[in-house]
């Protein structure tokens, strides 16, 4: 029997391919996560295992604009928003796992994973970040997204929307990093800079940049929802499936050989 050429010179390829480097990276186990990747232009949702428990945007939205992400779960679903348009769900019921110890982190990993030397740091503005201790509507989204830059009520606005009920967490990034619910201010910050944002002002981060939040039972919630304005503005320093992180808390996670936060196998996109 003659092999086609087409596969034989699959084969001679594959015979003499040199084997990638093991390599440490990232995998963890994720308390939740929001990312933008720049390698499609998605938005990501991860609740869990990051090789399994994650869900990806339909649609691709291109660097350089702003757009209201927020991730919900209301114990049976989780649900992925962009610009308040469903964007991807999966439904599972599990108990949400949080650490006691590991940061919460604005516009990079983990403080513990950063340790590993993958930052996914955000290249962009991050503005009007909130935690909610139970799922939004549909029309609660929507109205976040229809105030646009109007914002949600606060001492400094007037014209504004009310902002929903269950808010457990508020950062504003208006010329600060604190929490204006006052539950959860951040403990350390790295090349935070303040530039105009959706609303008001928002966080840019230079290179090594986060902010991050100490671990708070407010956060860790078995409903909840975070909700990000966030213009991503490019390549950030991973540049994978899972890219850079509007905000992230980790369960655990180290350094392992010849893997690494990446697995084209997985469906990832559940409706």
């Amino acid at each position: 029997m003659t092999l086609p050429l087409r596969l034989i010179k699959a084969l001679i390829a594959r015979a003499t391919r040199t084997p990638s480097p093991c390599i440490p990276f990232d995998s963890a186990t994720l308390s939740l996560g929001l990312y933008w990747r720049a390698t499609d232009s998605h938005f990501l949702f991860a609740f869990g295992n990051d090789f399994t428990e994650f869900i990806v945007s339909q649609n691709a939205f291109p660097a350089g604009q702003f757009y209201l992400v927020t991730g919900t779960y209301d114990g049976s679903t989780f649900q992925l928003y962009v610009n308040g348009n469903l964007e991807a769900q999966r439904v599972q019921t599990k108990t949400m796992v949080y650490s006691a110890t590991n940061t919460w982190t604005i516009g990079a990993e983990s403080s513990n994973q950063r340790a590993l030397g993958a930052p996914r740091t955000w290249n962009g503005v991050i503005d009007e970040v909130q935690a909610f201790n139970r799922a939004l509507t549909l029309s609660e989204i929507q109205g976040i997204y229809a105030a646009g830059s109007l914002g949600q009520c606060r001492p400094s606005l007037s014209a504004c929307l009310a902002s929903p009920s269950g808010a457990v967490a508020w950062w504003s990034e208006d010329g600060n990093l604190l929490d204006l619910l006052g539950n959860d201010n951040p403990d350390a910050a790295n090349a935070i800079s303040f530039v105009p944002g959706k609303v008001g002002l928002g966080a840019q981060f230079g290179s090594g940049g986060y902010i991050d939040v100490p671990p708070h039972p407010s956060l860790a919630n078995q409903q909840f929802t975070f909700s990000v304005w966030a213009r991503p503005d490019g390549i950030g320093p991973n540049n994978d499936q899972f890219g850079s992180v509007l905000i992230e808390n980790t369960v655990d996670g180290g350094a392992q050989q010849g893997q690494q936060r990446n697995n084209p196998q997985i469906s990832e996109h559940e409706h």
